[in-house]
């Protein structure tokens, strides 16, 4: 199977189910080389993703977990001033969480339905 979650045509039908089906039965934690960048992991298993998700001291968003663009023209995605909260670790997404969280709840999100 050619592995390639970086290439426009291998989303022109859709995700590549198939890609997503082969990482997760034959390479659920996959290092996915880039061309022009430094290489990124794929993550294919839930239970793979909340492990890592709850150990920010292990594993980082920083400085992104962004892929680059090569349209974005170079455009930082990893500027302080700028960062979105995937890009934050704890205690800093902590902070900005505690911030936004009750907009999340089910009674202020209802209010935003049409």
């Amino acid at each position: 199977m050619h592995i390639n979650l970086l290439d426009p045509a291998s989303f022109a039908q859709g995700h590549p189910l198939d890609q997503y089906h082969w990482l997760q039965d034959n390479a659920p934690v996959y290092w996915h080389e880039e061309h022009e960048g430094p290489g990124f992991w794929a993550l294919t298993r839930y239970e793979d993703v909340a492990a890592v998700g709850r150990q920010p001291h292990l594993f980082s968003s920083e400085p992104t977990v962004m892929v680059a663009d090569p349209e974005a023209g170079g455009l930082s995605l990893t500027g302080d001033d700028h960062k979105m909260m995937l890009m934050m670790d704890p205690p800093q997404h902590t902070q900005f969480r505690r911030i936004i969280s009750r907009e999340f709840t089910r009674g202020p999100a209802a209010e935003l339905r049409p």
